[in-house]
């Protein structure tokens, strides 16, 4: 019996769309029965979960409490979908579990259950959707830099983009919970304009900030990972730029030199916040600056590099030089316990994390708060 119910139990799938809230999200069910009523149940983190007595005891695959979110009649082929509205109340950056199930055989003794699956809600992007509207991001920053708005990064890895040119002020921000990588460089290049560029809640190779001019560009709650010939974040030229929350941790692997890379002329300002960096091949931060320049820095945790500090770099007020413990995440979130929790800077940090979940009164260092 139980062996027929394994096999049974494993031909039920289900596929949930991204969480986002304030849009619909779409499941989609196969492996049911023809014209087969079939239940979605949504709950906490996959995890043990409650025995429903009209699935006949079966054992749910998430943590209640758990609730119908709807049912869904099947096709001739055992397929199905349904599509259920995400209140823009819903908290985001929180863990839900969901199961699609089948009530068979008398008092549901003979009930199957898909795997669970678990998504994670993330933050409604009112802009240019990629993809959708756009192919891909290359495309995306090519049309949209020219008039300004924003870009709503999906699910995917994209190809490195420039940005040249922002007269009108241009924000990038990754809003898939999943996987939303930029597989290259993402550059912001001279412009004549002095609206913001803002790039948030991305993991990209290498952020390169070169010769803005006047344009502020911001790097928040993002994560670098992966080679680069000069550093995870690299700044030359006159401009400001906050980075926070850039996280290049214990997962980042082969930064070929920097962390934090910048040289600095021309009256240029610099200030970095909040932000962990590790793993660096010969440091953590590099700073080169003239006499003209203004950098500042404050509540940085820097540990595990070659080197903590080259150039001019040094440890600010509010530094940790202790490992953050981070988890295995992408990104990592820090552990219990962690230096890293709550010792971040209350005036730096945006009111968002990585995941759109909202930072407490004491902000921790790097991308998630824990």
């Amino acid at each position: 019996m139980w062996w027929w119910f394994g096999l049974a139990a494993a031909a039920l799938e289900l596929q949930v769309d991204t969480l986002r809230v304030g849009t619909s999200v779409t499941m989609e069910v196969d492996g049911a029965h023809a014209y087969e009523t079939t239940y979605i149940v949504m709950g906490g983190p996959i995890g043990s979960g409650p025995c429903p007595d009209v699935a006949g005891g079966l054992c749910m695959d998430i943590e209640g409490p758990v609730s119908v979110l709807g049912s869904i009649e099947t096709d001739a082929t055992g397929h199905g979908t349904l599509s259920v509205a995400l209140p823009a109340t819903v908290p985001t950056g929180v863990e839900r579990g969901f199961q699609a199930v089948a009530i068979r055989g008398l008092a549901g003794a003979d009930s199957v259950k898909s795997a669970a699956v678990e998504r994670m809600t993330s933050e409604q992007c009112v802009g240019y959707q990629v993809p959708g509207d756009y192919a891909g991001l290359r495309e995306a920053v090519d049309a949209v830099t020219a008039t300004g708005g924003t870009i709503c990064l999906g699910s995917g890895v994209f190809d490195g983009a420039t940005i040249a040119g922002a007269a009108h002020g241009l924000e990038i921000i990754g809003v898939h919970p999943d996987e939303t990588r930029i597989d290259d460089e993402l550059r912001v290049l001279n412009s004549a304009g002095t609206v913001p560029v803002f790039i948030r809640s991305l993991e990209a190779y290498n952020i390169d900030i070169w010769e803005p001019g006047a344009m502020p560009v911001h790097v928040l709650q993002s994560r670098v990972v992966g080679f680069t010939s000069s550093g995870g974040i690299s700044v030359r030229g006159g401009l400001e730029i906050m980075i926070d929350g850039v996280v290049l941790n214990n997962t980042v692997e082969n930064v070929a030199n920097y962390g934090l890379w910048a040289r600095l002329d021309r009256e240029s300002v610099l200030h970095y916040a909040n932000t962990i960096f590790t793993g660096a091949d010969k440091a953590g931060v590099n700073i080169d600056a003239d006499a003209t320049a203004e950098v500042t820095s404050t509540h940085n945790a820097l540990f595990d590099n070659a080197a903590n500090y080259a150039g001019m770099a040094v440890m600010g007020p509010g530094y940790v030089s202790a490992n953050c413990d981070l988890d295995d995440g992408e990104p990592p979130t820090p552990g219990a316990g962690s230096p890293c929790v709550d010792a971040g800077s209350v005036d730096d940090a945006p009111p968002l994390d990585f995941w759109g979940m909202a930072r407490d009164a004491h902000p921790d260092i790097g991308a998630v708060e824990r």
